[in-house]
């Protein structure tokens, strides 16, 4: 668990490129193969970033819809502008929003802009929003209010939370809570 949300991890095949079959790792599975979630967890922290690369798609002109013409994380965190938000998910754009706990992927996007926000908008991408970018936090409560009751379906959602990565500490914490919403 980390904070309302929970990591769940999965065994990806790899034999499809469009978008590999996942299998959600029960705890049955966990005492078949016998081990335990803290090995899980470091087997998804060596091997998912290779699975499912991380790509962002920039928020300046408009929202970029076609999963695959985004951009490589690593090549383009150098050209980033901070006044933008940023769209992050992985090469399938399905059950994105996980890329948040890849190994670094936080802590070397604040070192480019310093701490960030980051709106749940469904289970496939999460939006990065710089301080910067000089949002109010009765904006960001509009916006995550619009985007899960006009663009996420049921299946797809989240939480009503918004993150805050803060660059000081390294530490990912709830900003808002759900309790704000109702």
């Amino acid at each position: 668990k980390v904070h309302d949300l929970a990591i769940i991890f999965c065994c990806v095949n790899e034999e499809n490129d469009d978008f590999p079959a996942m299998i959600t790792i029960t705890n049955d599975l966990l005492k078949l193969w016998k081990t335990d979630v803290d090995t899980i967890h470091k087997l998804a922290q060596i091997n998912i970033a290779r699975l499912l690369p991380v790509e962002v798609y920039p928020l300046n002109n408009g929202i970029l819809d076609i999963c695959g013409m985004g951009f490589d994380y690593h090549t383009l965190i150098k050209k980033l502008s901070p006044t933008y938000m940023y769209i992050f998910t992985n090469k399938h754009c399905k059950h994105g929003f996980g890329v948040i706990f890849y190994p670094d992927l936080l802590q070397d996007f604040s070192k480019r802009f310093g701490s960030f926000y980051i709106l749940p908008s469904s289970e496939d991408e999460a939006i990065f929003i710089t301080e910067s970018a000089e949002f109010s936090i009765p904006d960001l409560k509009g916006l995550i209010r619009s985007i899960n009751n006009n663009f996420t379906t049921e299946a797809e959602f989240l939480s009503n939370s918004i993150y805050y990565y803060d660059a000081e500490t390294g530490k990912l914490d709830a900003f808002l809570t759900p309790a704000i919403f109702d």
